[in-house]
């Protein structure tokens, strides 16, 4: 009997208590419990006095009433058998709940009512005559129970959305009517039909029956109905289930809650409910399979039991090799091949014939195996919470899918079965032509899209309800399918579809795919293949090409037209589109202002002429890391729009025109040499700094014919038709801005406001730039999702308060820690998980780390270190144990070894389940040092592949050209059958040791120095002159057993760390403390080690180093999170202080945003997800404005972004700009960044500050909303110096001052005048 277990990485006590505390969550309490027994007892004696009823006709059915209906699609109508209404034979609790696993929430008991045996007949398992028996005896029960005072509501339903296995559902009375519900089964009595009857390759329904065309045909020339059967059979065997489930969690203390935990992972990914869905009942299979194969131990954990259920699930494949509970299954059992020929999936139960998993896809499998694979990974990064992404965050399929469709009218489907010749498999659903079509569907689209997906998903068919007063629904009553896609990033937005040769022979196959649009095409290589090449030019088109080809394919082969598919993956581009002839979301309007950037820069790189070298030239614009939300294009003035100034004859707006076009500067940072000529005076400085704009202004004219514009503290360059605003830095300045001279004379140092923001516009922002424009090349939505979320922060008034680095930041970290989903792959999935970021990150008690460029390590770097599960086969009745190593797959490489040894080495060891801890050998590579196993545990795998005791690698040939330099050898530690053959050599330049080389080894000492490394000369011949310089006995320890007593030691502080010590070399005497030390990632010798060292294996454990950095950012965070700023982000360069939310938001308009994030996000997914409802995804971007108190109304005219707002108007407005080709250079400098609608803010705030909050939609808002302060109305003490805006009132002999809100409204009028349209008080909402 063999018995093995993986290692488990242990929980912290955080993660013990979390889990404990989930599991009570899902447990039922006692008093539920109690409740559910009632109710099963008063159920039960209902049963028990159904009355019987006289033998009729099947399709006879009036004897129900009219207010009970069959559950079942009597389709064909005919069918023979006798029918007779009588008690069950027996009611039995079944599945869960007797168990122990039934969990909340959405609590089920079910109940198995045995047909009594007179009620049926042996061949009722044809032509669906059992199923509908089985149906009309429901019937019959809801007729019974309808009329008794303890039943509350009755519904039918199907079991897992199969029709064939219809069930009633009752609910208790009164208020607990919501808190369970009982699931009445009708099955058949104990072994009244052979399980053999229902073999996979049988038929049971018959042809001629189910077409009525009446021309029969042998049995054995009918197609198998294994979908059918295995129904029938799943009726059968819930009672063996039952006992045999309890058989086995009786052995595991932990069964129960390890089936709790594994169903609240399956529930939050939607996998557990729905037709062919991974239920709970299966996860209770699987961890059985589990426990009765060994693959894990009895005394496991519930979280060890989960663990390696997902370990399991992530790396086998059911589809291809399934798997058997069957001990010693019959001699008419199928066998797994049978199996694997009639289901995707195959997991047989405990009797071998029934396949449990029989209306399960592969693509459903598929996903399981995905989002498995995808835990474990997340689970073993110290720097997730594991528990929180894997158990509490859900995963529905819109935010999981980067692209999402819909076949709406399922009807269809039924003239797709027609094309495909779906008739014998019609016949085994039974009709149901949704779940016919469906397996054809995804093979097609599996074919079709290929490597563009990396997984292709779809939904699982809910399990309907309906009153037992209404007929069963239609089959196309049910939502729309839904398929998911998780795209390819590389490969799915690519407009070729690449064929082989037009002479291979699967070039008909590919024509025969695609149909018309193959067609054959020469490249550039020369090659002609047969193409199909997809309609796309920007961006955003390219990303929708698996919608043209999955219509195009659902038309071709499955009669689907393009009208009934759904495809729900750009639907947020609107909002962020520009341009009008081609429409876009920005990615190529970016890329032109990247490429301008990178000529000016290489261009300000070679200018000549000024007095200090340019040292680097940096973008600090979000346009420039693709993330500008409507990026900057380039331009053609109409001179004729704007006036001229005089002295420059700059263009200036015109003051009866509408506002002229808003032009964006481009901000560069130009940072200059250091050098002892620049003044420690930040004054001089910036005087140098205006010299220098000056300088760069004239060389670029002088050399490029640029219209440039210099000021104090910048320079701008028109070019291309954009501008670029450089910035010239010195590296110094902040500091400089930073010290100041107290009277006394003394330097003080002292951080300041204005530092900072120097510090942050010409080293932190140009850093972030280039870091996130990385980001974008390795994620080509990063910049997409950006926008999305900044245009929602801009439309619902929140742009001051999350800016757009901040914005930027929480956008990338979706992409950096993605956990629990995959990285985004497109703007949608990405914008949705944006919401979801907001709405539900703990913001008070955990920072949001942005680890970007992975610049925050672990406390150990591993490269090409494998984590090993080391698994020990303990057989009895083998003579060697035999240890297997599961290794984490790496995409670099990955390991695999077999050992096999005599149990006599391992005399510690018992005949039971033993765990071994895992040490992590890195690359296994026993070159380029030679390798010593006599010091390495006895467990070490030794294999000698090409060995090379050198540097470089050489081939053990008989006589190997081996050199044993540079590094001596000591072959008295080489294995016996080493191969040694000795070349001539040279003793020097480093001493060898001749006791440990073989007796016939040719001594020669030439002429050699003892020193500088120490000798130990016992190992020397006795004759050795020796004579011993002044020794040094450090940096390193020395072995003082091996030197000869007379030395004299003097031992030096020194650690006995990092490098692990041999002390059984060092003197008794020597004082031994073992700092705390990690057994990995290098191979530890323990033998070599004291008896008494503490190796604990584990806790000392297999799982990964605690992130160093991220540990100390959250230490940090805790002991000061008072004073940090409410929203926290921490990145590689600011781990401590959060510069980029240091000044906003506030706690009050964060709880704000997290409200209206919620909001949003729970408003767009059903609208994304439901075609019924009014599809206007803008509605997210419209903001409430119910809440302010005062509106201040603009004139559209004066508003320069106009065109970017949520809702633009019909009417446009004439900004001053040309269609055409825009000239590379010269012509007048434009108006730059002239935007009244900002300009009147910032007024407004300097003003009214302290009286009233500002909010406004930079991208074309015409509504400043504004919203009293709550202290703004309270009475202050008379001061004459506090009067603005403010008015006297008299109370007694006090006088106190208010706000004088008329006069404040008219303010709003008079600063605004030309561009404020109204101002809108809403008095309602305040009073004075």
């Amino acid at each position: 009997m063999h018995a093995y277990t993986f290692v488990n990485l242990p929980l912290s006590p955080c993660q013990c208590q979390q889990m404990e505390e989930l599991l009570k969550e899902v447990s039922l309490s006692e008093r539920r419990k109690k409740l559910i027994d009632s109710f099963v007892q008063s159920v039960t004696e209902q049963l028990q006095t159904v009355p019987q009823t006289s033998e009729m006709e099947l399709s006879d059915l009036s004897w129900l009433s009219g207010g009970v209906k069959v559950p079942f699609v009597l389709v064909p109508k005919a069918a023979k058998g006798k029918f007779h209404m009588a008690p069950p034979i027996s009611v039995t609790i079944i599945g869960s709940y007797p168990l122990g696993t039934c969990t909340k929430p959405g609590i089920s008991v079910d109940l198995a009512v045995a047909i009594p045996a007179d009620v049926l007949h042996p061949k009722d398992a044809l032509n669906q005559r059992y199923p509908r028996k089985r149906a009309i005896y429901l019937a019959g029960l809801a007729q019974h129970l309808a009329a008794s005072p303890a039943i509350g509501a009755m519904r039918y339903s199907c079991l897992h959305g199969n029709r064939l296995r219809p069930i009633l559902l009752l609910s208790p009375p009164g208020k607990d009517s919501s808190s369970f519900t009982l699931r009445l089964h009708a099955c058949p009595p104990p072994g009244f039909f052979k399980p053999s009857r229902f073999h996979p390759q049988r038929n049971n329904i018959r042809t001629d029956w189910y077409t009525g065309l009446g021309s029969s045909q042998p049995v054995t020339s009918e197609p198998p109905t294994p979908h059918y059967n295995s129904s029938v059979l799943g009726d059968m065997l819930p009672r063996a289930h039952l006992q045999f489930l309890t058989a086995v969690s009786s052995q595991c203390a932990a069964f129960a809650e390890g089936v709790a935990l594994l169903k609240v992972w399956l529930r939050q990914r939607e996998l557990d409910q729905g037709v062919g869905c991974f239920s709970g009942f299966l996860g209770s299979m699987l961890l059985a399979y589990l426990l009765s194969c060994h693959r894990v131990s009895n005394t496991m954990t519930a979280y060890q039991l989960l663990r390696n259920s997902l370990h399991f699930l992530a790396f086998n494949d059911l589809t291809e090799n399934g798997i058997t509970l069957a001990k010693g299954p019959d001699s008419t059992a199928p066998s797994l091949a049978e199996f694997h020929t009639a289901f995707q999936v195959v997991f047989v139960d405990p009797s071998g014939h029934l396949n449990m998993c029989a209306d399960m896809t592969a693509c459903t499998y598929k996903q399981v195996q995905h989002e498995a694979s995808l835990s474990l990974q997340f689970w073993d990064d110290p720097t997730v919470d594991g528990f929180h992404a894997l158990l509490m965050t859900p995963k529905p399929m819109i935010r999981t899918s980067d692209h999402v469709f819909q076949l709406c009218e399922l009807v269809k489907l039924q003239s797709c079965c027609k094309k495909l010749n779906l008739l014998s498999e019609l016949m085994d659903h039974s009709g149901n032509y949704v779940l016919t079509a469906l397996p054809f569907i995804l093979s097609l689209l599996q074919r079709g899209l290929g490597q563009r997906v990396r997984l292709l998903t779809h939904s699982l068919t809910p399990d309907p309800e309906w009153p037992v007063g209404s007929d069963a629904p239609k089959y196309n009553a049910q939502p729309p399918l839904s398929f998911g896609l998780l795209l390819n990033p590389e490969q799915a937005a690519s407009v070729l579809e690449r064929g082989p040769p037009a002479d291979s022979p699967k070039a008909e196959e590919f024509r025969q795919l695609w149909g018309s649009r193959s067609e054959l095409r020469r490249f550039q290589d020369g090659d002609i293949t047969e193409a199909v090449v997809w309609e796309g030019e920007t961006t955003c088109q390219k990303r929708l090409v698996p919608r043209q080809l999955i219509t195009h394919l659902l038309q071709l082969h499955a009669d689907i037209p393009e009208s009934c598919v759904r495809y729900i993956g750009g639907m947020l581009d609107d909002v962020i589109k520009v341009g009008r002839e081609v429409c876009s979301t920005g990615e190529e309007e970016s890329l032109k202002v990247v490429q301008s950037y990178d000529d000016l820069s290489r261009k300000l790189w070679r200018l000549e002429g000024l007095p200090l070298s340019i040292t680097s030239v940096q973008g600090a614009h979000p346009a420039l890391r693709y993330t500008q939300v409507f990026p900057p294009v380039p331009l053609k003035l109409d001179y004729s729009f704007f006036d001229r100034e005089k002295l420059s004859r700059s263009l200036v707006p015109h003051e009866v025109k509408p506002c002229p076009v808003y032009i964006t500067p481009v901000k560069v940072i130009c940072h200059m040499e250091g050098s002892g000529k620049w003044p420690h005076d930040r004054v001089a400085i910036r005087h140098i700094k205006a010299a220098f704009h000056i300088s760069l202004g004239e060389l670029l004219t002088q050399h490029h014919h640029y219209t440039c514009q210099p000021s104090p503290t910048h320079l701008d360059v028109w070019k291309d038709g954009l501008v670029f605003r450089i910035q010239v830095a010195y590296h110094r300045e902040p500091q400089v801005l930073r010290e100041s001279v107290s009277p006394e004379g003394l330097l003080i140092v002292r951080d300041n406001a204005e530092a900072q923001a120097l510090e942050m516009a010409t080293m932190q922002r140009p850093l972030l730039t280039s870091t996130l424009h990385g980001l974008q090349q390795l994620h080509p939505c990063f910049g997409a999702v950006c926008r999305l979320a900044k245009r929602w922060l801009g439309a619902q008034l929140f742009s001051d308060d999350i800016t757009e680095d901040t914005a930027d930041l929480l956008v990338a970290s979706l992409f950096l820690q993605p956990a629990p989903f995959t990285p985004p792959g497109s703007p949608q999935v990405g914008f949705l998980r944006f919401l979801h970021l907001l709405s539900s990150f703990d913001w008070r008690n955990n920072p949001l780390v942005v680890n970007l460029n992975s610049q925050l390590t672990g406390e150990h770097t591993h490269t090409h270190t494998h984590t090993m599960w080391i698994i020990l086969y303990l057989t009895q009745q083998c003579s060697s144990y035999h240890t297997h190593a599961a290794v984490n797959k790496d995409p670099i490489t990955s390991l695999s070894f077999t050992l096999s040894c005599s149990p006599s080495f391992y005399p510690c060891l018992s005949p039971s389940l033993c765990l071994v801890h895992a040490l992590s050998y890195p690359s296994l590579s026993l070159s380029p040092t030679p390798l010593f196993p006599s010091l390495l545990p006895l467990s070490f795998p030794l294999s000698y592949p090409s060995l090379s005791l050198s540097p470089t690698p050489l081939s053990l040939s008989p006589t190997p050209p081996l050199s044993l330099s540079p590094t001596p050898l000591f072959p008295s530690l080489l294995p016996p059958s080493f191969p040694l053959s000795y070349p001539p050599l040279s003793l020097s330049p480093t001493p060898l040791f001749p006791s440990l080389l073989p007796p016939s080894f040719p001594l020669s000492y030439p002429p050699l120095s003892l020193s500088p490394p120490p000798l130990f000369p016992s190992l020397l011949p006795p004759s050795f002159p020796l004579s011993y310089p002044p020794p040094s006995l450090s940096p390193t320890p020395l072995f003082p057993s091996l030197l000869p007593p007379s030395f004299p030691l003097s031992y030096p502080p020194l650690s006995l760390s990092p490098t692990p010590l041999f002390p059984s070399l060092l003197p008794p005497a020597f004082p031994l403390s073992y700092p705390p030390l990690s057994l990995s990632p290098t191979p530890r010798f323990p033998s070599l080690l004291p008896p008494s060292f503490p190796l604990s294996y584990p806790p000392l454990s297999l799982s990964p180093p605690i992130a160093a950095d991220y540990t100390e950012i959250k230490n940090d965070f805790i002991a000061s999170r008072e004073s940090l700023p409410v929203m926290f982000m921490a990145t590689p360069n600011d781990k401590k202080v959060s510069i980029w939310t240091k000044q906003a938001p506030t706690v009050q308009m964060l709880q704000r945003v997290v409200m209206v994030a919620a909001e949003s996000l729970k408003i767009l997914e059903p609208q994304l997800m439901d075609s019924s409802q009014i599809q206007d995804v803008r509605v997210v971007m419209r903001p409430p404005l119910d809440p302010y108190d005062v509106l201040i109304h603009l004139s559209p005219k004066q508003v320069p972004l106009l065109s970017q707002a949520v809702d633009p108007p019909h009417a446009t407005f004439s900004r001053g700009i040309l269609a055409g080709r825009v000239a590379n250079t010269g012509g007048a400098l434009p108006v730059i960044d002239f935007n009244p609608v900002t300009h009147y803010l910032a007024e407004l705030r300097d003003a009214f500050g302290d009286l009233a909050l500002f909010f406004y939609d930079p991208y074309g808002g015409t509504v400043i909303a504004v919203l009293w302060k709550p202290k703004a109305f309270s009475p202050l003490p008379f001061k004459t110096s506090q009067m603005v805006a403010r008015r006297v009132e008299v109370s007694g002999e006090e006088a106190h001052t208010v706000p004088n809100v008329e006069a404040v409204l008219e303010d709003f009028r008079v600063m605004g005048q030309g561009l404020v349209k109204s101002v809108e008080p809403r008095m309602e909402r305040w009073v004075v």
